[in-house]
């Protein structure tokens, strides 16, 4: 193992680099099914929301496809496959994620109180969202008006997750979870973000609906998530920005989690253009339907429609700008990490669904604007994006066949925890040394037996070990010496791993 991943694993911090470098026997490679899993059950078992991000970014590609600034001969027929490959995809996870709550129906509690992976929980009606945006696109051009009405449902029954997500989650991170300004990352941001997807899925479907009275309502619904999911996302990068600034980057493992904050302010600045063109469609439909045909409405194409058109625009590019600093900044922070390489894992799809709603927004704003500066560099845009797809999905598909991405961090820190919290009760009550030493054993092979899970989840990462300046602060070089100044740690530990696990 090398030096950069001995470090961020924090087992130099206990002087355990002897266990450290001790890698697991090499298995000769088998090309056969979940080969790196002991039982084929144990994928189910170890099934983790974060597999939804796949979702995410596979339907943000055919949402970018179908709507390419320059037509080229198949480009509908290509977004069309993705976007059944997405569909696929989905229903696939939601079998694998019902397989696990009924079979292992005593891993549920773990997964949500484990505080970095129930934040994924976000990433099912994000994907929902996508779906329904490629209802919209690719369904009502082929269906006609039975695909709105299908894509009108889809949007109702994905409100209670969004809700859900955005009160639910952030509820149980204030009361249930221990989190610090040195462990805080950019994942923070996955519960709220599906309040600024289904905003702007709002706009996309209500541009479309015929019956102006429940595109209304669907619009003001989408002003109020975007309002809320904004607002939200706005104040976690303000402390993410922090923790940049104090503790550094994310650690390895994590720093594609860097691409997060591009999402909320992208599909913010997306959100608010698709809303803007609908409220205005439809609030002069309505206007002419149910009011007085005697008076006029005129006033609302000529002055009202445009007007709206141009606040939305202007406020578009206001976030696309803030947007662009964040994915520089992400773009910055990922060429820090080349050098010493970045291990594979699912957490790589955090940088597919923001480029993903960047491109898009960057596209529209084109069309909005008229300008060929904006349709040009999203065309560039959508052409990295689907490089950076390809790449990631490839990668995705073969570590999924061996079985080295089912990994659930959740599950592999329950019996550790468990049984440091019971050395820790002991040395609270009058133990020996042997309890303290027990227990600093327990924190490094907790900290070695996930080193060793190929690849590391981001939620593992971050969880256990933080940002690598931080680790720095906690260095114990001879465990028998710091005995007698170690007991209020020793009960903290115990407490930390009751109440971040057990409770």
């Amino acid at each position: 193992m090398d030096e950069s991943r001995t470090s961020k694993s924090g087992c130099s911090s206990y002087d355990a680099m002897d266990l450290c470098s001790t890698a697991a026997p090499k298995r000769k490679r088998s090309w056969a099914l979940l080969s790196g899993l002991p039982r084929k059950r144990e994928a189910v078992r170890q099934f983790t929301p974060s597999w939804f991000t796949v979702t995410m970014g596979t339907g943000s590609v055919a949402i970018t496809l179908g709507t390419f600034p320059y037509a080229f001969t198949g480009q509908q027929a290509i977004a069309w496959a993705i976007w059944w490959l997405t569909a696929l995809l989905f229903v696939f996870f939601c079998i694998m994620l019902l397989g696990r709550a009924v079979l292992f129906s005593s891993t549920l509690p773990h997964l949500f109180r484990h505080p970095n992976q129930s934040l994924f929980l976000g990433a099912v009606p994000m994907s929902v969202s996508t779906l329904t945006n490629g209802l919209v696109l690719f369904w009502i051009p082929r269906f006609g008006a039975a695909a709105g009405v299908a894509a009108h449902a889809m949007f109702w029954v994905n409100l209670p997750g969004v809700l859900g997500c955005i009160l639910l989650v952030p509820l149980f991170m204030f009361t249930r979870h221990e989190h610090g300004l040195h462990t805080m990352s950019a994942l923070w941001l996955l519960p709220v973000v599906p309040a600024c997807v289904a905003a702007n899925t709002a706009g996309v479907l209500a541009s479309k609906m015929a019956d102006s009275g429940h595109a209304l309502v669907v619009f003001y619904l989408g002003v109020c998530l975007l309002g809320v999911g904004f607002m939200l996302s706005h104040q976690i990068c303000t402390i993410y920005y922090s923790r940049l600034t104090f503790h550094s980057l994310p650690a390895r493992e994590l720093i594609i989690s860097s691409f997060l904050p591009v999402g909320p302010m992208a599909m913010t600045a997306w959100a608010l253009l698709n809303l803007g063109t609908a409220g205005g469609v439809q609030l002069e439909a309505y206007y002419s339907k149910h009011f007085d045909p005697t008076i006029d409405v005129q006033w609302l194409h000529d002055v009202a429609v445009p007007m709206a058109a141009a606040a939305a625009a202007g406020l578009g590019l206001f976030l696309w700008g803030y947007a662009t600093w964040w994915l520089l900044l992400a773009l910055a922070s990922v060429g820090t990490c080349l050098r010493k390489g970045i291990p594979f894992n699912l957490g790589w799809w955090g940088a597919i669904f923001p480029m993903g709603v960047y491109t898009g927004a960057t596209a529209q704003l084109g069309h909005a604007a008229h300008s060929n500066t904006f349709l040009v560099f999203g065309a560039i845009a959508t052409c990295a994006h689907v490089v950076m797809w390809l790449v990631v999905i490839v990668l995705t598909a073969v570590n999924a066949w061996s079985g080295r991405l089912f990994h659930a961090p959740c599950l592999s820190q329950s019996g550790a925890v468990q049984q440091a919290a019971a050395a820790a009760a002991a040395a609270a009550d009058g133990g020996t040394a042997a309890a303290a030493a027990q227990i600093e054993l327990l924190r490094v092979k907790s900290g070695v037996e996930e080193q060793l899970q190929q690849p590391a989840t981001p939620g593992d990462v971050l969880h256990k070990h933080g940002s690598g300046r931080h680790a720095g602060h906690h260095q114990h070089d001879d465990v028998a010496a710091a005995r007698p100044c170690c007991e209020d740690e020793e009960a903290a530990i115990g407490r930390n791993a009751i109440s971040g696990f057990l409770v």
